[in-house]
């Protein structure tokens, strides 16, 4: 989340598409909602038999899943419209100042960071729902 806002003020700062520091603002915000609806998902009481537990464990990490895929698709999203500013800019390469340049860079590399940070929690989820899918199957009665 800190990283979507720095890159909104910096593309705010340093480039003059207002429309584009104005669109990472708005990514930045469903980012900011979607983190305060991840926070306020109640948890189990844990009062119930183990096999309802570990179907609300496999169904919490199954909608975990899909915030980390709107999460992605939000990045994705700002990565392609930080890569079409620095392809503008390089149209003009010899007008633009550099520091924009680098400014775009450093942008770049910020969702990027965000990507893979979104990768690797989607990564863990996963195999969180897998190891609560075997312990389902070997608690299964046959």
């Amino acid at each position: 989340m800190t990283f979507a806002f720095i890159a909104a003020v910096w593309i705010a700062m340093h480039t003059a598409f207002v429309a584009m520091s104005a669109v990472s603002m708005v990514f930045f915000g469903v980012s900011g909602y979607l983190h305060h609806r991840m926070r306020n998902e109640p948890e189990s009481a844990g009062n119930q038999e183990l096999l309802t537990a570990l179907d609300e464990g496999i169904a919490h990490e199954e909608w975990v899943l899909r915030q980390l895929a709107i999460g992605r698709a939000i990045t994705v999203l700002t990565l392609v419209s930080v890569a079409l500013l620095g392809l503008d800019h390089l149209r003009f390469f010899t007008t633009t100042p550099a520091a924009r340049l680098w400014a775009l860079l450093a942008i770049a590399l910020m969702v990027l960071g965000i990507l893979v940070w979104n990768l690797l929690l989607t990564r863990q989820a996963r195999g969180r729902r897998q190891q609560l899918g075997d312990y389902r199957r070997g608690l299964a009665p046959e």
